[in-house]
């Protein structure tokens, strides 16, 4: 999630497995 919050990309379903 932090990685994607960084580069200004919104919360994915990999994000929530992850």
């Amino acid at each position: 999630i932090m990685n994607n919050r960084l580069m200004g990309r919104d919360i994915t379903d990999d994000d929530i497995l992850q």
